[in-house]
Formats: structure tokens, C-alpha cells, sequence
């Protein structure tokens, strides 16, 4: 049986360069503003999955149960800045902002839940880790402020969204995209290569621009 080596193509994902926060207007649509969340905390950005759960219906004869289920473990993120000015705060805590305009505007809280859901790409010198669908569940937390500072806390968790690769460069337009339904995998999570040259490798904002035109999200193929 061949052993296939894998140390010549590995891929290891560390000290990212951006974070791209896309919000959803509803459920249903997901919105055209994109956010360049940079004001991120060292090692607060975390994906995790959790633990599968097994439910058994146990035997009273035997050590062997009866029936056993078993339901792949939700992925979950979280992400902390320090940034907490209106734009940040409205569109991914829900606050409000007053019409005033003389001194900037004021930003207010919401009284009641409501579901927030965003489109994350966190992206690397070599690829992108695209969470189609998170809805979120984030908190404004101000203490520690003799030390530290009002905190963003951003977390939430990952849904299914459906994702199009085509690992084209920036200088492609949209009309490289499939419509095809086929061309979209169905995932809570996708890792897929950053298309860049060697010319603009490690830029931040290149890389950052040519995550945008090379991974698609949409709410539901057509």
C-alpha cells in the first residue's frame, strides 16, 4: 500500500492578517457592507468545535445499548477588540445611533434579542477560513479600565451557508463565478487557498482584497 508524504505540501495556519466581518441584513439576504475588524486582541480569535453528542438508549440485559445516535459537534467563534465605535457596535450588537450630527452620534443599546448573523473570513498568507453563516451572540463588556479598556467581545455560532471557490485573482471579474448550484458546497466552515502571487504575497491588504474575489457566500444557490 503507498504512503503519501505530506510534509512537502503541509499547511499551517498561524498569525493571520485579517479578519472580514460581513453582515447579514436578515436571516435571509446577506448585506453589502464588510467590515475590516483590525483592532483584534493577541489571541483572542478562536474556532472550535465541540464534542460530538451520543445519545443511548442503554440495554437492561446487556453493557451493549439498545440504540445509539450520534450528532456531529456545532463550531463555534469567538473574537475580541478593543474597537467599539458605532458602525462596529450596530452592526454586529445590534445598537441604534441618534440622527444628531454636531459632535458624532450617539449609540444606544438594544431593549430586546434579536438575531444577528454574519459572513467571517479570517484570512492568512496562504489561505482563508471562510464561516459562512454565524449568528451571533456578541457583548459589549466595559471594565478593567484603569489596565484595559471596553472590550468587543464578538462570539457566535457557526451555521450552514453554502461557499463557491474559484481561486481566481483580483484582476478576474464576476462573471468567473458558476451559477450553478453544483458549484457551492454546503458547510458551517470551508479552508481554502489564498490565491496570491509571489509579488504580493504577505500583503496585508492585497491578500485581504484578493480573499474578497476568490470565495463566494451565498444564502442559497439558485
Amino acid at each position: 500500500m503507498a504512503v503519501t508524504p505530506t510534509s512537502s505540501t503541509r499547511r499551517v495556519l498561524s498569525n493571520a492578517k485579517f479578519m472580514y466581518v460581513q453582515p447579514w441584513t436578515d436571516e435571509t439576504e446577506i448585506g453589502s457592507a464588510i467590515y475590516d475588524i483590525s483592532e483584534v486582541i493577541a489571541d483572542t480569535v478562536n474556532i472550535e468545535q465541540d464534542d460530538p453528542e451520543i445519545n443511548t438508549t442503554e440495554s437492561e440485559f446487556s453493557d451493549s445499548p439498545l440504540f445509539e445516535n450520534t450528532k456531529l459537534g456545532k463550531y463555534s467563534f469567538a473574537a475580541t477588540c478593543v474597537d467599539t465605535q458605532n458602525q462596529v457596535i450596530k452592526a454586529l450588537f445590534g445598537w441604534s445611533e441618534d440622527s444628531q450630527t454636531a459632535n458624532g452620534k450617539g449609540a444606544y443599546a438594544p431593549t430586546s434579542y434579536s438575531y444577528l448573523y454574519a459572513t467571517i473570513k479570517i484570512g492568512f498568507d496562504n489561505a482563508v477560513v471562510v464561516l459562512p453563516k454565524v449568528r451571533l451572540d456578541s457583548k459589549l463588556v466595559i471594565g478593567t479600565l484603569k489596565t484595559g479598556q471596553a472590550q468587543s467581545q464578538i462570539s457566535g455560532t457557526c451555521y450552514d451557508g453554502y461557499v463557491q471557490y474559484v481561486g481566481f485573482s483580483a484582476t478576474d471579474t464576476e462573471a468567473t463565478w458558476s451559477q450553478s448550484a453544483s458549484a457551492y458546497k454546503k458547510t458551517p466552515i470551508a479552508i481554502v487557498p489564498l490565491a496570491m502571487t509571489a509579488a504580493t504575497a504577505g500583503t496585508q491588504k492585497t491578500a485581504a482584497d484578493t480573499a474578497q474575489n476568490n470565495v463566494k457566500v451565498v444564502v442559497s444557490p439558485s
